[in-house]
């Protein structure tokens, strides 16, 4: 025998309370877009690459300019339908105006903010902070910001960069590369780098390309051991550490360490570093970033 819902006796009393869970089919699925709503909003307010501060700075900005001012008239009543109507400042916009919006007043393409002429140069010279290269700052810069020819002006700016100009090598021959492990830290590849007449000991995980950099206060073996101790304590001791057959790693007290540690030390010839090309890119990394900021604690 089967219930019959509509066949059951109604009850004799009940709470105001269960008002609540009926809703007009009517309403459920405005309910459910307000919901989305909110939540592509917050969403949005969320991940907006810029403190509270600067969004209110570059919102000012804005509408004191001019031809954004003209692109949020565009956004908002429709564009014309060829871009031969279009002011001469706007035309850059034509080939993005599909992924113009507005935002809380805000002009963004995509979820980049659009930045007004004024802040330009202030922006660009944030997004080479810390000397990093051309793809480097050309993602960066795809992450929050965006105005026409913004590609063309870090290309230029970086390629004029005193301090990266000073740093940048020479080709050389290329480094070889070495195979990836399995695992994180199996194997792992050390070099001592000298910057600025301070050594440090640069250390580099073959599979993650993680990099740890200890200052050193001698370039005694023992001094060398003490902090790969205290990094093995950290990440575990790998399978094969790759350095290059300088005295401090070639001499017997490391040698015994290795030993002792378990792991298997391999040692390239000096004439080829290229053979060891991990670590040399990872002095390289560390070098360039070391060089071209200061830092007191350094």
């Amino acid at each position: 025998m089967k219930a019959d819902a509509l066949s059951r006796a109604p009850l004799s009393s009940y709470s105001k309370s269960e008002d609540i869970l009926f809703v007009p089919l009517n309403q459920v699925d405005n309910i459910s877009m307000w919901d989305e709503i909110a939540a592509l909003e917050k969403a949005i307010r969320d991940s907006m690459p810029a403190s509270d501060e600067r969004l209110t700075q570059i919102l000012e900005e804005q509408s004191k300019d001019s031809e954004i001012d003209k692109l949020k008239q565009y956004v908002v009543n429709g564009w014309p339908d060829k871009c031969s109507l279009l002011e001469k400042d706007i035309v850059p916009y034509w080939c993005v105006k599909e992924e113009l919006s507005m935002y809380n007043g805000m002009l963004m393409k995509g979820h980049c903010m659009v930045i007004p002429r004024s802040l330009r140069k202030e922006i660009l010279n944030k997004i080479h902070e810390g000397h990093q290269g051309i793809t480097k700052c050309r993602r960066r810069a795809s992450d929050s910001v965006y105005w026409p020819g913004l590609s063309d002006q870090i290309q230029q700016l970086v390629t004029n960069c005193p301090e990266c100009i000073e740093l940048r090598q020479n080709n050389r021959e290329p480094l070889l590369p070495s195979p990836v492990p399995n695992n994180a830290w199996e194997r792992v590849g050390i070099d001592i780098a000298e910057i600025n007449k301070k050594q440090y000991l640069v250390m580099v995980d073959y599979y993650s390309s993680y990099i740890e950099v200890l200052r050193l206060n001698s370039m005694r073996s023992s001094e060398i051991i003490d902090k790969c101790k205290a990094v093995f304590a950290r990440f575990g001791i790998p399978l094969e550490v790759r350095s290059d057959n300088g005295p401090c790693f070639a001499s017997n007290e490391f040698l015994t360490f290795a030993k002792n540690y378990g792991f298997k030390l391999i040692t390239s010839s000096p004439r080829y570093s290229q053979s060891n090309g991990r670590v040399e890119n990872a002095v390289k990394c560390v070098k360039n970033i070391m060089t071209k900021n200061d830092d007191p604690f350094l």
